[in-house]
Protein backbone atom coordinates (compact mmCIF):
# COMPACT_ATOMS: atom_id res chain seq x y z
CA UNK A 1 0.00 0.00 0.00
CA UNK A 2 1.19 3.49 -1.14
CA UNK A 3 2.13 5.97 2.01
CA UNK A 4 0.06 8.75 2.23
CA UNK A 5 2.82 11.16 0.75
CA UNK A 6 3.15 8.98 -2.36
CA UNK A 7 -0.49 8.97 -2.70
CA UNK A 8 -0.93 12.87 -2.63
CA UNK A 9 2.09 12.94 -5.06
CA UNK A 10 0.16 10.71 -7.51
CA UNK A 11 -3.07 12.62 -7.47
CA UNK A 12 -0.96 15.95 -7.86
CA UNK A 13 0.16 14.44 -11.24
CA UNK A 14 -2.91 13.53 -12.24
CA UNK A 15 -4.11 17.13 -11.84
CA UNK A 16 -1.85 18.49 -13.37
CA UNK A 17 -2.89 16.09 -16.72
CA UNK A 18 -6.28 17.57 -16.34
CA UNK A 19 -5.90 20.72 -16.10
CA UNK A 20 -3.47 20.46 -19.43
CA UNK A 21 -6.72 18.44 -20.63
CA UNK A 22 -9.20 21.26 -19.74
CA UNK A 23 -6.43 24.07 -21.63
CA UNK A 24 -6.47 21.78 -24.84
CA UNK A 25 -10.48 21.58 -24.51
CA UNK A 26 -11.09 25.38 -24.86
CA UNK A 27 -8.02 25.89 -27.30
CA UNK A 28 -10.17 23.16 -29.34
CA UNK A 29 -13.04 24.50 -29.08
CA UNK A 30 -11.63 28.23 -30.28
CA UNK A 31 -10.41 26.41 -33.16
CA UNK A 32 -13.68 25.69 -34.18
CA UNK A 33 -15.25 29.33 -33.72
CA UNK A 34 -17.06 27.95 -30.60
CA UNK A 35 -16.94 29.68 -27.02
CA UNK A 36 -15.34 27.85 -24.18
CA UNK A 37 -17.21 29.20 -21.53
CA UNK A 38 -17.42 26.34 -18.76
CA UNK A 39 -19.84 26.32 -15.20
CA UNK A 40 -17.21 24.06 -13.56
CA UNK A 41 -14.80 21.30 -13.86
CA UNK A 42 -15.35 18.06 -12.07
CA UNK A 43 -12.26 15.45 -11.59
CA UNK A 44 -13.03 12.04 -10.49
CA UNK A 45 -9.92 10.35 -9.37
CA UNK A 46 -10.86 6.86 -8.04
CA UNK A 47 -6.99 4.97 -7.75
CA UNK A 48 -8.37 3.00 -11.32
CA UNK A 49 -9.91 5.52 -13.22
CA UNK A 50 -9.34 9.43 -13.70
CA UNK A 51 -12.01 11.21 -15.65
CA UNK A 52 -12.47 14.66 -16.24
CA UNK A 53 -16.06 16.08 -16.85
CA UNK A 54 -16.21 19.60 -18.16
CA UNK A 55 -19.74 21.28 -17.97
CA UNK A 56 -20.76 23.89 -20.43
CA UNK A 57 -22.25 27.36 -19.11
CA UNK A 58 -25.65 26.49 -21.59
CA UNK A 59 -26.88 29.90 -20.18
CA UNK A 60 -24.06 32.19 -21.32
CA UNK A 61 -23.65 30.23 -24.55
CA UNK A 62 -24.65 32.00 -27.76
CA UNK A 63 -26.23 30.52 -30.75
CA UNK A 64 -27.08 26.20 -31.10
CA UNK A 65 -25.66 23.88 -28.99
CA UNK A 66 -25.75 21.39 -31.70
CA UNK A 67 -22.48 22.84 -32.83
CA UNK A 68 -21.05 21.81 -29.37
CA UNK A 69 -22.29 18.18 -29.54
CA UNK A 70 -21.19 17.18 -33.51
CA UNK A 71 -19.49 14.48 -33.49
CA UNK A 72 -16.24 16.23 -35.47
CA UNK A 73 -16.21 18.73 -32.19
CA UNK A 74 -15.52 14.90 -29.62
CA UNK A 75 -13.17 13.48 -32.85
CA UNK A 76 -11.11 16.59 -32.83
CA UNK A 77 -11.05 17.19 -29.13
CA UNK A 78 -10.11 13.61 -28.55
CA UNK A 79 -7.26 13.71 -31.60
CA UNK A 80 -5.66 16.80 -29.87
CA UNK A 81 -5.67 14.94 -26.76
CA UNK A 82 -3.83 12.10 -28.30
CA UNK A 83 -6.64 10.08 -28.30
CA UNK A 84 -8.12 10.04 -24.83
CA UNK A 85 -11.10 8.74 -25.20
CA UNK A 86 -13.95 11.63 -25.00
CA UNK A 87 -17.63 11.92 -24.54
CA UNK A 88 -20.30 14.08 -24.18
CA UNK A 89 -23.65 13.93 -22.13
CA UNK A 90 -26.61 16.25 -22.58
CA UNK A 91 -29.52 14.55 -19.57
CA UNK A 92 -29.15 16.92 -17.51
CA UNK A 93 -27.11 20.23 -18.77
CA UNK A 94 -24.20 19.73 -21.90
CA UNK A 95 -21.00 18.42 -20.51
CA UNK A 96 -17.43 16.52 -22.18
CA UNK A 97 -16.16 14.11 -20.21
CA UNK A 98 -12.77 12.46 -21.18
CA UNK A 99 -11.44 9.61 -20.07
CA UNK A 100 -7.52 10.29 -18.34
CA UNK A 101 -5.90 7.15 -18.39
CA UNK A 102 -6.32 3.81 -19.97
CA UNK A 103 -6.71 0.80 -16.89
CA UNK A 104 -4.52 -1.53 -16.87
CA UNK A 105 -5.93 -5.01 -19.10
CA UNK A 106 -6.59 -7.68 -16.79
CA UNK A 107 -4.23 -11.03 -16.98
CA UNK A 108 -5.99 -13.45 -19.09
CA UNK A 109 -5.19 -16.27 -16.21
CA UNK A 110 -4.99 -15.47 -12.88
CA UNK A 111 -4.26 -18.74 -10.45
CA UNK A 112 -5.55 -19.27 -7.47
CA UNK A 113 -3.41 -18.23 -4.45
CA UNK A 114 -4.89 -20.41 -1.97
CA UNK A 115 -7.71 -20.58 0.47
CA UNK A 116 -8.22 -17.91 2.63
CA UNK A 117 -9.97 -19.15 6.47
CA UNK A 118 -13.53 -17.65 6.45
CA UNK A 119 -13.73 -15.67 3.13
CA UNK A 120 -13.89 -16.17 -0.30
CA UNK A 121 -11.46 -15.73 -2.58
CA UNK A 122 -13.32 -14.21 -6.24
CA UNK A 123 -10.59 -12.82 -8.35
CA UNK A 124 -8.86 -9.84 -9.30
CA UNK A 125 -9.63 -6.52 -10.39
CA UNK A 126 -8.32 -4.13 -13.15
CA UNK A 127 -5.82 -2.01 -10.28
CA UNK A 128 -4.85 -5.47 -9.25
CA UNK A 129 -7.03 -4.95 -6.33
CA UNK A 130 -7.76 -8.87 -4.94
CA UNK A 131 -11.74 -9.17 -4.49
CA UNK A 132 -13.07 -11.38 -1.63
CA UNK A 133 -15.57 -11.26 0.96
CA UNK A 134 -16.44 -12.78 3.84
CA UNK A 135 -18.75 -15.72 3.96
CA UNK A 136 -20.59 -14.11 6.76
CA UNK A 137 -21.45 -10.97 4.24
CA UNK A 138 -21.74 -12.85 1.10
CA UNK A 139 -25.01 -13.62 0.69
CA UNK A 140 -26.34 -16.14 -2.18
CA UNK A 141 -24.88 -15.84 -5.44
CA UNK A 142 -26.44 -15.71 -9.32
CA UNK A 143 -23.73 -17.49 -11.36
CA UNK A 144 -24.24 -17.36 -15.53
CA UNK A 145 -22.16 -18.08 -18.22
CA UNK A 146 -21.69 -20.00 -21.70
CA UNK A 147 -19.89 -23.56 -21.93
CA UNK A 148 -15.97 -22.84 -21.69
CA UNK A 149 -17.44 -19.36 -20.16
CA UNK A 150 -15.31 -20.26 -16.84
CA UNK A 151 -18.42 -20.85 -15.15
CA UNK A 152 -17.82 -24.39 -13.91
CA UNK A 153 -14.18 -23.77 -12.96
CA UNK A 154 -15.54 -21.10 -11.21
CA UNK A 155 -17.84 -22.92 -9.56
CA UNK A 156 -15.23 -25.55 -8.52
CA UNK A 157 -13.22 -22.78 -7.49
CA UNK A 158 -16.14 -21.76 -4.39
CA UNK A 159 -16.47 -25.29 -3.67
CA UNK A 160 -13.30 -26.09 -2.94
CA UNK A 161 -13.02 -23.08 -0.67
CA UNK A 162 -15.62 -23.79 0.85
CA UNK A 163 -15.26 -27.35 1.63
CA UNK A 164 -11.65 -26.94 2.50
CA UNK A 165 -12.51 -24.40 5.27
CA UNK A 166 -15.15 -26.97 7.16
CA UNK A 167 -18.56 -26.04 5.02
CA UNK A 168 -21.02 -29.14 4.32
CA UNK A 169 -21.92 -29.60 0.96
CA UNK A 170 -25.23 -29.99 -1.66
CA UNK A 171 -24.35 -30.04 -4.98
CA UNK A 172 -26.88 -30.06 -7.83
CA UNK A 173 -24.78 -31.25 -10.86
CA UNK A 174 -27.12 -32.29 -13.81
CA UNK A 175 -25.74 -33.97 -15.93
CA UNK A 176 -22.45 -34.40 -13.09
CA UNK A 177 -19.92 -32.78 -15.66
CA UNK A 178 -19.21 -30.02 -13.06
CA UNK A 179 -18.80 -32.17 -9.81
CA UNK A 180 -17.89 -35.96 -10.98
CA UNK A 181 -14.82 -35.95 -9.13
CA UNK A 182 -16.63 -34.82 -5.63
CA UNK A 183 -19.00 -37.70 -6.06
CA UNK A 184 -17.50 -39.38 -2.65
CA UNK A 185 -16.64 -36.31 -0.44
CA UNK A 186 -17.39 -36.42 3.19
CA UNK A 187 -18.47 -33.05 3.21
CA UNK A 188 -21.66 -33.96 1.13
CA UNK A 189 -24.61 -34.41 2.85
CA UNK A 190 -26.16 -36.37 0.64
CA UNK A 191 -25.44 -38.18 -2.83
CA UNK A 192 -24.85 -35.00 -5.62
CA UNK A 193 -28.43 -34.36 -7.31
CA UNK A 194 -28.06 -35.12 -10.94
CA UNK A 195 -32.10 -35.56 -11.93
CA UNK A 196 -35.13 -32.79 -11.56
CA UNK A 197 -36.18 -35.12 -8.51
CA UNK A 198 -33.03 -35.29 -6.91
CA UNK A 199 -32.79 -31.74 -7.23
CA UNK A 200 -36.06 -30.86 -5.23
CA UNK A 201 -34.95 -33.44 -2.76
CA UNK A 202 -31.77 -31.72 -2.63
CA UNK A 203 -33.63 -28.51 -1.63
CA UNK A 204 -36.15 -30.16 0.57
CA UNK A 205 -32.85 -30.97 2.76
CA UNK A 206 -31.63 -27.48 3.05
CA UNK A 207 -34.74 -26.26 3.94
CA UNK A 208 -35.09 -29.29 6.60
CA UNK A 209 -31.44 -27.93 7.98
CA UNK A 210 -32.73 -24.31 8.25
CA UNK A 211 -35.94 -25.88 10.14
CA UNK A 212 -33.25 -27.94 12.61
CA UNK A 213 -30.63 -24.54 12.93
CA UNK A 214 -34.15 -22.49 13.46
CA UNK A 215 -34.54 -25.05 16.64
CA UNK A 216 -31.28 -25.27 17.83
CA UNK A 217 -31.25 -21.04 17.65
CA UNK A 218 -34.62 -20.62 19.37
CA UNK A 219 -32.22 -22.24 22.72
CA UNK A 220 -29.71 -19.67 23.11
CA UNK A 221 -31.43 -18.07 26.32
CA UNK A 222 -31.76 -13.94 24.87
CA UNK A 223 -28.74 -14.05 22.91
CA UNK A 224 -30.67 -13.60 19.72
CA UNK A 225 -27.97 -14.58 17.02
CA UNK A 226 -29.36 -13.03 13.83
CA UNK A 227 -26.28 -15.19 11.89
CA UNK A 228 -24.44 -18.39 11.81
CA UNK A 229 -21.12 -17.01 13.86
CA UNK A 230 -23.34 -15.06 16.78
CA UNK A 231 -24.88 -18.34 17.23
CA UNK A 232 -21.74 -20.39 17.04
CA UNK A 233 -19.84 -17.95 19.61
CA UNK A 234 -22.71 -18.74 22.15
CA UNK A 235 -22.22 -22.39 21.47
CA UNK A 236 -18.81 -22.52 22.13
CA UNK A 237 -19.87 -20.25 25.18
CA UNK A 238 -21.98 -23.15 26.33
CA UNK A 239 -19.78 -26.09 25.54
CA UNK A 240 -22.10 -26.79 22.45
CA UNK A 241 -20.52 -28.01 19.02
CA UNK A 242 -20.23 -25.31 16.51
CA UNK A 243 -22.61 -25.80 13.66
CA UNK A 244 -20.74 -25.91 9.65
CA UNK A 245 -21.97 -23.56 7.23
CA UNK A 246 -23.65 -25.55 4.52
CA UNK A 247 -22.71 -24.31 0.60
CA UNK A 248 -25.73 -25.15 -1.99
CA UNK A 249 -24.69 -25.12 -5.33
CA UNK A 250 -27.48 -25.63 -7.89
CA UNK A 251 -25.91 -25.79 -11.82
CA UNK A 252 -28.19 -25.42 -14.58
CA UNK A 253 -30.82 -24.11 -12.36
CA UNK A 254 -32.79 -22.40 -15.62
CA UNK A 255 -33.32 -25.50 -17.01
CA UNK A 256 -34.40 -27.19 -14.15
CA UNK A 257 -36.91 -24.34 -12.99
CA UNK A 258 -38.18 -24.90 -16.28
CA UNK A 259 -39.10 -28.59 -15.87
CA UNK A 260 -40.15 -28.72 -12.35
CA UNK A 261 -42.20 -25.79 -12.25
CA UNK A 262 -44.30 -23.73 -9.45
CA UNK A 263 -43.42 -26.24 -6.09
CA UNK A 264 -39.78 -26.24 -7.07
CA UNK A 265 -39.70 -22.47 -7.70
CA UNK A 266 -41.62 -21.60 -4.43
CA UNK A 267 -39.28 -23.92 -2.40
CA UNK A 268 -36.08 -22.36 -3.57
CA UNK A 269 -36.90 -19.07 -2.79
CA UNK A 270 -38.17 -19.71 0.89
CA UNK A 271 -34.69 -21.46 1.14
CA UNK A 272 -33.01 -17.90 -0.28
CA UNK A 273 -35.30 -16.07 2.32
CA UNK A 274 -34.37 -18.03 5.26
CA UNK A 275 -30.99 -19.46 4.72
CA UNK A 276 -28.62 -17.10 5.18
CA UNK A 277 -29.66 -16.59 8.76
CA UNK A 278 -28.79 -20.04 9.61
CA UNK A 279 -25.28 -20.27 7.89
CA UNK A 280 -27.07 -21.83 4.36
CA UNK A 281 -25.75 -20.19 1.33
CA UNK A 282 -27.15 -20.65 -2.31
CA UNK A 283 -26.07 -20.46 -5.72
CA UNK A 284 -27.88 -20.78 -8.57
CA UNK A 285 -25.98 -21.07 -11.79
CA UNK A 286 -26.88 -21.58 -15.38
CA UNK A 287 -25.64 -20.51 -19.16
CA UNK A 288 -28.83 -18.29 -19.09
CA UNK A 289 -31.71 -16.93 -16.31
CA UNK A 290 -35.44 -16.44 -17.47
CA UNK A 291 -37.05 -13.77 -15.51
CA UNK A 292 -39.59 -15.71 -15.20
CA UNK A 293 -37.80 -18.29 -13.42
CA UNK A 294 -36.20 -15.74 -11.54
CA UNK A 295 -39.06 -13.87 -10.75
CA UNK A 296 -39.00 -12.15 -7.19
CA UNK A 297 -36.03 -14.80 -6.12
CA UNK A 298 -33.86 -12.39 -7.95
CA UNK A 299 -33.98 -9.87 -4.81
CA UNK A 300 -32.76 -12.20 -2.73
CA UNK A 301 -29.11 -12.59 -4.34
CA UNK A 302 -26.43 -10.53 -2.76
CA UNK A 303 -23.70 -11.29 -5.90
CA UNK A 304 -24.13 -11.69 -9.25
CA UNK A 305 -21.43 -13.20 -10.91
CA UNK A 306 -21.92 -13.16 -15.16
CA UNK A 307 -19.42 -14.45 -17.55
CA UNK A 308 -19.96 -14.68 -21.22
CA UNK A 309 -23.35 -15.01 -21.72
CA UNK A 310 -25.37 -16.12 -25.21
CA UNK A 311 -27.39 -12.43 -25.28
CA UNK A 312 -27.76 -8.90 -24.43
CA UNK A 313 -30.94 -10.15 -22.88
CA UNK A 314 -29.68 -12.85 -21.01
CA UNK A 315 -27.27 -10.36 -19.41
CA UNK A 316 -30.12 -7.70 -18.49
CA UNK A 317 -32.36 -10.44 -17.04
CA UNK A 318 -29.72 -11.35 -14.52
CA UNK A 319 -28.77 -6.73 -14.35
CA UNK A 320 -24.94 -6.95 -15.74
CA UNK A 321 -26.11 -5.92 -19.17
CA UNK A 322 -22.18 -5.95 -20.26
CA UNK A 323 -21.68 -9.99 -19.98
CA UNK A 324 -22.70 -9.73 -23.57
CA UNK A 325 -19.62 -8.42 -24.66
CA UNK A 326 -17.35 -10.34 -23.09
CA UNK A 327 -15.42 -11.89 -26.16
CA UNK A 328 -15.63 -16.11 -26.54
CA UNK A 329 -11.62 -15.95 -25.83
CA UNK A 330 -11.55 -14.26 -22.45
CA UNK A 331 -12.35 -17.63 -20.21
CA UNK A 332 -12.63 -16.35 -16.19
CA UNK A 333 -13.70 -12.77 -17.32
CA UNK A 334 -16.85 -11.92 -15.58
CA UNK A 335 -18.66 -8.93 -15.28
CA UNK A 336 -19.88 -8.45 -11.06
CA UNK A 337 -22.28 -6.30 -9.63
CA UNK A 338 -20.41 -5.61 -6.84
CA UNK A 339 -16.92 -5.05 -8.05
CA UNK A 340 -17.00 -4.62 -11.94
CA UNK A 341 -15.07 -6.15 -14.24
CA UNK A 342 -13.10 -9.31 -11.98
CA UNK A 343 -11.16 -12.38 -13.71
CA UNK A 344 -12.11 -15.18 -11.46
CA UNK A 345 -9.05 -17.11 -9.93
CA UNK A 346 -8.17 -20.52 -11.73
CA UNK A 347 -8.14 -23.64 -10.07
CA UNK A 348 -7.51 -26.71 -11.64
CA UNK A 349 -9.68 -29.96 -11.69
CA UNK A 350 -6.95 -31.91 -10.13
CA UNK A 351 -7.03 -29.96 -6.80
CA UNK A 352 -10.71 -31.16 -6.13
CA UNK A 353 -9.95 -34.82 -6.56
CA UNK A 354 -7.81 -34.92 -3.13
CA UNK A 355 -10.18 -32.75 -1.20
CA UNK A 356 -12.07 -35.52 0.01
CA UNK A 357 -9.30 -37.04 2.01
CA UNK A 358 -9.26 -36.56 5.59
CA UNK A 359 -5.95 -34.44 5.30
CA UNK A 360 -4.75 -31.36 6.83
CA UNK A 361 -2.92 -29.97 3.59
CA UNK A 362 -6.94 -30.01 2.73
CA UNK A 363 -7.77 -27.82 6.23
CA UNK A 364 -7.51 -24.04 6.17
CA UNK A 365 -4.71 -24.50 8.93
CA UNK A 366 -1.14 -23.06 8.60
CA UNK A 367 1.77 -25.38 8.63
CA UNK A 368 2.71 -23.72 11.99
CA UNK A 369 -0.79 -24.07 13.78
CA UNK A 370 -0.60 -27.95 12.56
CA UNK A 371 3.36 -28.06 14.06
CA UNK A 372 2.18 -26.32 17.67
CA UNK A 373 -1.88 -28.40 17.64
CA UNK A 374 0.45 -31.85 17.74
CA UNK A 375 2.82 -30.50 20.14
CA UNK A 376 0.02 -29.97 22.09
CA UNK A 377 -1.25 -33.16 21.21
CA UNK A 378 1.86 -35.36 22.35
CA UNK A 379 3.34 -33.63 25.29
CA UNK A 380 0.31 -32.02 27.35
CA UNK A 381 -2.13 -34.82 26.35
CA UNK A 382 -3.94 -32.31 23.90
CA UNK A 383 -4.60 -29.60 26.29
CA UNK A 384 -4.40 -26.13 24.43
CA UNK A 385 -2.30 -23.96 26.93
CA UNK A 386 -1.71 -20.29 25.55
CA UNK A 387 1.33 -19.98 27.41
CA UNK A 388 2.55 -23.65 26.01
CA UNK A 389 1.71 -22.44 22.63
CA UNK A 390 3.83 -18.72 22.79
CA UNK A 391 6.95 -21.07 24.60
CA UNK A 392 7.07 -22.93 21.86
CA UNK A 393 6.64 -20.78 18.76
CA UNK A 394 9.59 -18.56 20.20
CA UNK A 395 11.93 -21.20 20.53
CA UNK A 396 10.88 -21.97 17.02
CA UNK A 397 11.40 -18.94 15.67
CA UNK A 398 7.68 -17.93 15.81
CA UNK A 399 7.54 -15.22 18.34
CA UNK A 400 6.32 -11.96 16.63
CA UNK A 401 3.22 -14.24 14.60
CA UNK A 402 2.72 -15.99 18.12
CA UNK A 403 2.22 -13.31 20.44
CA UNK A 404 -0.08 -13.78 23.61
CA UNK A 405 -2.76 -11.88 21.52
CA UNK A 406 -2.70 -13.47 18.82
CA UNK A 407 -2.40 -17.39 20.47
CA UNK A 408 -5.34 -16.71 22.03
CA UNK A 409 -7.24 -14.99 19.11
CA UNK A 410 -6.07 -17.99 17.63
CA UNK A 411 -7.36 -20.31 20.41
CA UNK A 412 -10.82 -18.73 19.96
CA UNK A 413 -11.18 -19.40 16.58
CA UNK A 414 -10.31 -23.14 17.05
CA UNK A 415 -13.17 -23.17 18.97
CA UNK A 416 -15.42 -21.90 16.49
CA UNK A 417 -14.11 -24.54 14.09
CA UNK A 418 -14.40 -27.38 16.09
CA UNK A 419 -10.81 -28.25 16.25
CA UNK A 420 -10.18 -27.87 20.05
CA UNK A 421 -13.09 -27.63 23.13
CA UNK A 422 -13.44 -25.99 26.81
CA UNK A 423 -13.97 -29.16 29.43
CA UNK A 424 -15.85 -28.07 32.41
CA UNK A 425 -14.85 -31.53 33.75
CA UNK A 426 -11.11 -30.34 33.53
CA UNK A 427 -10.58 -26.87 34.91
CA UNK A 428 -12.36 -25.60 31.63
CA UNK A 429 -9.24 -25.73 29.65
CA UNK A 430 -9.16 -26.29 26.17
CA UNK A 431 -8.49 -29.89 24.38
CA UNK A 432 -8.41 -30.34 21.06
CA UNK A 433 -11.51 -32.92 20.15
CA UNK A 434 -11.13 -36.58 19.03
CA UNK A 435 -12.41 -35.73 15.38
CA UNK A 436 -9.48 -33.07 14.73
CA UNK A 437 -6.97 -35.24 16.49
CA UNK A 438 -8.15 -37.81 13.88
CA UNK A 439 -7.48 -35.49 11.07
CA UNK A 440 -4.23 -34.67 12.89
CA UNK A 441 -2.89 -38.23 13.48
CA UNK A 442 -4.48 -40.33 10.40
CA UNK A 443 -2.30 -43.00 9.00
CA UNK A 444 -1.71 -41.37 5.44
CA UNK A 445 -1.02 -38.41 6.36
CA UNK A 446 1.49 -39.14 9.74
CA UNK A 447 4.78 -37.09 8.50
CA UNK A 448 7.90 -36.56 11.07
CA UNK A 449 7.63 -33.78 13.01
CA UNK A 450 10.82 -31.29 13.78
CA UNK A 451 13.39 -32.35 16.36
CA UNK A 452 11.10 -32.51 19.11
CA UNK A 453 14.27 -32.37 21.69
CA UNK A 454 14.30 -28.39 20.44
CA UNK A 455 11.19 -27.84 22.18
CA UNK A 456 10.81 -28.30 25.50
CA UNK A 457 8.11 -29.24 28.07
CA UNK A 458 6.07 -26.47 29.31
CA UNK A 459 3.97 -26.41 32.61
CA UNK A 460 0.19 -26.48 31.51
CA UNK A 461 -1.00 -23.35 32.69
CA UNK A 462 -2.68 -21.26 31.59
Amino acid sequence: MMSAKTALAVKNKHLAVARQTVRIIAHTLEQRGLHPIFRRYVFVYTGELQILFADLDTRKLSGRLDAYMHPSVLHQISTNLRGMPTAISNSTGLRYAVLLNRPKPLPRRVDFPGVKRGKLLIGVRTNGQIVSAPWDDLGHMLVAGMTRSGKSTFLRSLVFQASVDGARLLLGDRPLTTFPMLANHPALIMPIADTPDGYMELVQRALTICGERKMAFSQTVASFPEKLSEYNAWAVRHHRDPLPRVLVVLDEYNATAVQLGRPFERAVSSLAFQGLKFGVHLVLAAQAFDKKTLGSVRDQFGAVIAFRVKSATVARNIGVAQAGRIPASRQGLAVTDRWGLVQTYYLPKGRLIDIGARQPQNLAISEQELILMRFAWEQHGGRVSIPALVGWAEELGWKDEWSKYKTEQRAREWELRGWVRKDPHRDNARYITESFAEILFSPETRKPLKPAETVGNRPETD
